[in-house]
């Protein structure tokens, strides 16, 4: 079978409060590597408007306190919450142009990363299960 896709890396300069007391705020750069299977040769989006569609939305948290979004206000923004409710939301954007988001990395550290999909991913994404 063949597979194909993107690789689109971003950059996020944002700050989060993870504390029960609310009273830790600090920054960080957040590497998001969002990785997007073409489904179908039938319809076509050009890599431009996919990435300005992920852009447009994480833009929104660009400089700001993570905290002060939506579902965030209830939901500690940790790296597990931020990956599940990033890549449901640009899922939700992608997946309408016949593409599919089929893995989400995010990392706050080069050593501390977190990966969400929806599929088995095996190494580099060679490999699908």
């Amino acid at each position: 079978m063949l597979i194909r896709g993107y690789r689109y890396t971003y950059k996020l300069n944002t700050a989060h409060d993870i504390s029960d007391e609310g009273n830790q705020e600090h920054m960080h750069t957040f590497v998001i590597e969002v990785l997007i299977s073409a489904e179908s040769d039938d319809k076509f989006i050009t890599y431009f408007d996919m990435v300005k569609s992920i852009d447009s939305y994480l833009d929104r948290y660009k400089g700001k306190l993570v905290n002060n979004f939506k579902p965030f206000y209830t939901r500690k923004p940790t790296l597990e919450n931020m990956a599940y409710v990033f890549y449901r939301d640009i899922a939700e954007r992608i997946n309408d142009k016949n593409f599919k988001v089929f893995k989400l990395t995010i990392s706050e550290t080069p050593l501390n990363k977190y990966t969400i999909s929806d599929r088995m991913v095996v190494g580099d994404a060679r490999f699908l299960v």
